[in-house]
């Protein structure tokens, strides 16, 4: 996207309906992605993790984990592109069922289109005084920067942060073998984002600095994946 990216065309706004170019004639419209929706989406996603893990107790956690988020977002990213574009425009004699007519890989490239964001490490800034995280997305179909710009994590950050990720999964022994245990996947993107405010000195070019739940996680796992990186 840094390639593209050249200049900054448009200021974000996350509540605005969105429309992109299929083709020379064609536009497709998109509906906001609310915070609420995205954490329906995470609840979702939670949910057949856990029924999941429930019924493999020896998987590997981490990779397990992983590859069915993966797995399971592909699925619901389709019902989601399903619910967020809106309509065509320019198309004569639209049938009722259209989106059914729409390929997998096209409602997902206009998913990604208009709700992706992506740290763009190519327009990282260097500072002393603050962290500057650079991301990058598309609104409207054209390229767009933002920054954020936040305090120096501090020790407690760190500290929050590492707590914070530790409660995403929960091990219960329930009998005296290994295998004898439950496992629980609870997401805290919520919890994450409450870190990024605290940090947060301000978000550039976001329509009345309203910077979505989904983008304050990105940012806020770039920052610290340094520091857990370090640990391992």
């Amino acid at each position: 996207m840094s390639d593209t990216a050249q200049k900054i065309e448009e200021i974000y706004d996350v509540e605005a309906t969105q429309r992109i170019k299929v083709d020379d004639e064609v536009i497709a419209v998109i509906k906001p992605y609310s915070d609420e929706r995205y954490l329906k989406f995470r609840d979702e996603l939670t949910k057949k993790i856990n029924e999941y893990l429930k019924n493999n107790k020896k998987a590997d956690l981490t990779d397990e984990v992983s590859e069915l988020e993966i797995k399971e977002s592909i699925l619901l990213n389709q019902e989601l592109a399903d619910e967020l574009i809106d309509s065509l425009e320019n198309v004569e004699d639209l049938p009722a069922d259209w989106k059914s007519l729409i390929s997998y890989e096209d409602k997902i490239q206009l998913l990604e289109t208009a709700h992706r964001f992506v740290i763009d490490e190519d327009n990282k800034k260097f500072s002393l005084k603050e962290i500057n995280v650079p991301t990058a997305c598309f609104f409207n179909g054209k390229a767009v920067r933002q920054n954020h710009k936040l305090r120096p994590k501090s020790i407690d950050d760190s500290s929050k942060y590492a707590w914070i990720t530790s409660k995403e999964l929960k091990v219960t022994q329930t009998g005296r073998l290994e295998k004898e245990k439950t496992v629980e996947f609870f997401s805290q993107d919520e919890k994450k984002a409450e870190l990024y405010d605290s940090m947060l000195i301000k978000a550039e070019n976001f329509k009345n600095d309203k910077v979505p739940l989904k983008v304050k996680v990105l940012v806020i796992d770039y920052v610290f994946a340094s520091t857990v990186n370090q640990k391992k």
